[in-house]
């Protein structure tokens, strides 16, 4: 392990509740491989297969809203919180469990952590990181991140809501966070029943921190007791050192919605899944096709927060900007944006889904290569396991109907029909 010394964080205080529910990277090679703290991905199933942490779920309030599959959501006040994407750490002498709380428009990480303590009770506590994006991205890679004086952090009571735990964080509190470890371990593989992990689980890797909070103020839900806490930083699921997780902002080739596109999988035995048409596995038949079902769109790997750009040049006729950046919905496309476009003759509409973000209008007219949104996961992309990618769809105004078509058709790069990778460019764009 790495140690760290002097290493204090000023806190506030907070208030939770749950229910049920590549570059040269710096390696801190003396604790890759060799921690004794274990990282795994998990479901919100393993969550019920814990009693004593279930109690402490359903003892609080703050959780105590609408709820849409696996997502807790506070439709007032648009936070929310992923009870099925959550880290696990199983410690010597502890478990913990790190959730994401989701908040669109914001800057900073916020995570719920669960502690366990040595009677099998749960102690809760809010944690906020003031991380650029740049460290944001680093959370789930090998390179150093200096996390001094870039967390709040409060030992969290079971009677408040979760809008009073997060707007807490803007009154000073005499709390003091000392982490004295920090390392990085790699992803433990999960055979058990309710985990879930990125495909390159056993090379991924996890920031780990472990500390105790101490807190002195009286207006504080807890002093914290100097109890260890232990947490990895959750942001959303952005998994490993990969390359393919790296964001991708340079302008794309004209016609393209990003640059260097690649055909996101549906799974790793069925890369033609990602594309339009009868290409996924199902229980029926597609196009006479046994055991198949249609994909309406067209899938491009796309890391969580890059940019997007419009295909062709048009206006906008609708568009959504309603959930979080990684905000499960089931059987939904997120935010997303559609684009009205002429194109050699033909009147076109391409929809941009699962977007995190959107960055233009409805009725604007925009033109080619114009960033229009940031990807995310919002919709049924944040399921459990899913890659973050792009959804395009594609219709065709035939008359006075509208016809689904493939959206490659209308890109510029050309990939092939059998491997599905980039085979080359229509105007011969580098």
């Amino acid at each position: 392990m790495k140690k760290i010394n002097n290493f204090f964080f000023k806190t506030f205080s907070v208030v939770l509740f749950f229910m049920l529910m590549s570059c040269e990277n710096t390696i801190y090679e003396e604790v890759l491989y060799k921690s004794k703290a274990k990282v795994s991905y998990v479901k919100s199933s393993f969550l019920e297969s814990k009693p004593m942490l279930m109690k402490k779920i359903r003892n609080s309030k703050a959780f105590k809203k609408n709820s849409v599959g696996r997502i807790i959501t506070d439709t007032v006040n648009g936070y929310s919180i992923d009870t099925d994407k959550v880290k696990y750490i199983q410690g010597e002498n502890y478990d913990s469990f790190t959730f994401e709380i989701i908040k669109p428009n914001t800057t900073f990480l916020d995570n719920l952590v669960l502690i366990s303590k040595p009677d099998g009770n749960y102690k809760a506590y809010a944690l906020r990181y003031t991380l650029s994006e740049e460290e944001k991205l680093k959370i789930d890679t090998p390179e150093e991140i200096d996390f001094t004086n870039k967390c709040k952090a409060s030992e969290i009571a079971e009677n408040e809501t979760l809008e009073e735990i997060l707007s807490r964080f803007s009154y000073n509190e005499d709390c003091t966070m000392i982490y004295t470890w920090q390392e990085v371990v790699t992803v433990t593989p999960c055979p058990i029943d309710g985990c879930w992990g990125p495909e390159w689980t056993g090379t991924s890797v996890s920031h780990v921190l472990v500390g105790t909070l101490n807190c002195v103020s009286s207006s504080n839900a807890g002093s914290g007791g100097g109890d260890p806490i232990g947490t990895s930083p959750h942001a959303g699921g952005v998994f490993g050192s990969n390359s393919e997780n790296e964001q991708n902002d340079d302008p794309p080739c004209p016609g393209d919605p990003v640059k260097n596109p690649k055909v996101c999988p549906s799974s790793p035995s069925n890369p033609a899944g990602g594309t339009y048409g009868c290409t996924r596995n199902g229980n029926s038949s597609c196009g006479g096709l046994p055991g198949k079902k249609k994909h309406g769109g067209l899938d491009l790997q796309l890391p969580s927060g890059s940019q997007v750009f419009a295909m062709h040049g048009g206006t906008v006729v609708s568009s959504r900007n309603m959930f979080g950046a990684s905000q499960y919905v089931k059987n939904s496309l997120g935010n997303y944006i559609e684009i009205e476009s002429v194109i050699n003759g033909e009147t076109i509409r391409i929809k941009y889904c699962h977007l995190s973000s959107v960055a233009v209008n409805n009725g604007s007219s925009v033109s080619e290569g114009l960033p229009i949104a940031q990807s995310g996961t919002s919709g049924n992309a944040a399921a459990g396991g899913v890659t973050p990618h792009l959804h395009l769809q594609a219709k065709k105004k035939i008359g006075d109907s509208w016809v689904e078509v493939d959206p490659m058709n209308y890109m510029d790069t050309i990939f092939s029909p059998t491997t599905f990778q980039a085979t080359g460019s229509k105007s011969n764009c580098q």
